[in-house]
């Protein structure tokens, strides 16, 4: 299992899809309870022009809602 606030790499994203609107689906346990969470990203947005301070993690990367 994963350590609280840590990160790892799940799945590779060509670029070539990087003009689609991207939609990421996060399933996890919290409690005993499974819960879902979609994020998406518009088109043209997964650049390095749009990388920011991720709270928390301590490193750069893009904010998805």
């Amino acid at each position: 299992m994963e350590a609280a606030k840590s990160a790892i790499k799940v799945e590779l994203i060509m670029e070539e899809v990087f003009s689609f609107t991207n939609e990421f689906i996060l399933t996890y346990f919290k409690e005993n309870k499974l819960y879902d969470k979609t994020f998406t990203a518009s088109p043209y947005s997964i650049k390095e022009d749009n990388f920011t301070d991720v709270p928390v993690m301590g490193q750069a990367g893009i904010l998805l809602k």
